[in-house]
């Protein structure tokens, strides 16, 4: 803000504090159950997630590290990259509606987020820790020729 002020002239200006909000988070790769690739074996205690699709089981694997999360208001942008645990810190951020934006390029292949682009509403000192997970991509698996049918004969 800018005041000018001349020889002898008193001014007065209001200056409106608020206390900063917080939004932190964490970025977790789900693997399926079912992905022997994954080397994932389910843990006593650990919890299932389903998909959208209400079929398909995850269990949480690992923060992923080096993902770029962006967070826009009003024209303001910030931005951070998650640490070696997936996790990442915005502080003294203006209350308002905010929108939070993940960019892929560091995902490992074949997999996505569960939502990219979001909307969070932060009030004044608030904190907000929001969950993103990252899920297998369903793939689509087609034969381009057709194989033959191998008989395995018994040797008498």
């Amino acid at each position: 803000m800018k005041i000018s002020i001349q020889a002898k002239e008193e001014k007065y200006v209001e200056i409106g504090i608020t206390r900063g909000a917080v939004l932190a988070g964490r970025i977790v790769l789900y693997s399926s159950v079912k992905d022997s690739t994954a080397g994932l074996q389910k843990e006593e205690g650990q919890k299932y997630y389903l998909l959208g699709d209400g079929k398909t089981k995850v269990v949480e694997h690992y923060g992923l590290p080096d993902i770029l999360v962006e967070i826009k208001e009003d024209g303001k942008v910030q931005r951070r990259i998650t640490d070696s645990e997936g996790r990442f810190v915005f502080e003294g951020l203006r209350s308002g509606r905010w929108t939070v934006k993940l960019y892929k390029y560091n995902l490992p292949e074949h997999y996505r987020f569960e939502k990219d682009t979001f909307e969070i509403k932060l009030r004044p000192g608030e904190k907000k820790e929001i969950l993103v997970k990252v899920v297998p991509r369903k793939r689509k698996i087609r034969f381009l020729e057709k194989g033959g049918t191998i008989i395995q004969e018994e040797k008498k």
